[in-house]
């Protein structure tokens, strides 16, 4: 008996997806979320600290299951509706109008995100080198520029390999093991 599925969710490709690929597209989902969304990891720790390793498990798998899920889902939407641009994933689950503000404010936050990366990296260099501000700043920009200029796809690749290590050094800090 097959197995239940979604009407097309089977792949029939040329090109067969690897696992190896799928976890290196989960890692590079993991380190951006860890990256952009808890840096440092010691607000969430603190908060969630307070319930207990209970409290950090619990929500780990709770944001875990939401990610995935959201994750997963706008891949396969995307995916069977061959969409010409990826922002057209807000309009299919919110419609045309509050679908264009999801794309236009998705736009405004990442650029926001990079203003605060870049005067972050100014605070460092002035912080713990006491070098000038622009610096740091100056020299985040050159570099996003020069990955934006060689290529997203290879940056995918090598975070996607970091990302597993991310979760595996915060797993054995939080236990207390120490590996950091």
């Amino acid at each position: 008996m097959a197995m239940p599925t979604r009407t097309g969710t089977r792949l029939d490709t040329a090109e067969r997806t690897s696992v190896l690929r799928v976890l290196t597209y989960a890692g590079a989902i993991i380190a951006f979320l860890i990256g952009s969304g808890f840096a440092t990891g010691q607000e969430i720790l603190q908060y969630f600290a307070s319930y207990g390793f209970q409290g950090i498990v619990g929500t780990g798998a709770v944001v875990l299951i939401l990610i995935t899920y959201v994750a997963a889902e706008f891949l396969f939407v995307g995916h069977m509706k061959k969409f010409e641009h990826p922002s057209m994933i807000f309009r299919y689950y919110t419609g045309k109008h509050l679908g264009t503000f999801f794309d236009y404010f998705s736009i405004l936050f990442v650029f926001l995100s990079f203003t605060v990366m870049v005067s972050g990296a100014g605070a460092v260099f002035e912080e713990h080198f006491g070098l000038p501000k622009y610096l740091g700043g100056a020299g985040l920009a050159i570099v996003v520029s020069a990955t934006v200029w060689f290529g997203l796809k290879n940056l995918v690749d090598v975070i996607g390999k970091i990302g597993p290590v991310i979760v595996v050094v915060g797993l054995f800090t939080i236990r207390g093991v120490g590996v950091v």
